[in-house]
């Protein structure tokens, strides 16, 4: 049940202009209030929902607010940064570079 929530609000969270791209600009939320969806960074690609790739910036385009949470129970899915886009159910790029957490700083690096 929380596998067909979490697709649902995916395809929420994801739709509009962004999906004809592939590529999903994603603005991280410190505060965690008004975010459109809570992520928990797990070490094993067998513990991810879902995968990511990280394009690069993508500054001055709206993005799905994202919400860094530390327990798998508050987070809507759970996500494994990967450094091989062929590995990946999503690539994604970041519209606020110096707010993302480290997982993501280091995708945005490599």
């Amino acid at each position: 049940m929380k596998l067909a929530t979490s697709l649902f609000v995916l395809c929420i969270a994801f739709s509009g202009s962004a999906m004809a791209a592939e590529v999903y600009p994603i603005e991280f939320d410190r505060s965690g209030v008004g975010a459109n969806l809570s992520i928990m960074f797990v070490d094993q690609v067998f513990e991810a929902d879902e995968t990511w790739y990280v394009t690069g910036k993508c500054e001055n385009v709206g993005g799905t607010t994202v919400a860094i949470v530390d327990s798998v129970f508050a987070a809507t899915i759970t996500v494994k940064v990967v450094a091989n886009s062929k590995r990946a159910d999503r690539e994604i790029c970041v519209t606020n570079p110096k707010d993302a957490p480290v997982e993501i700083r280091t995708g945005l690096l490599s």
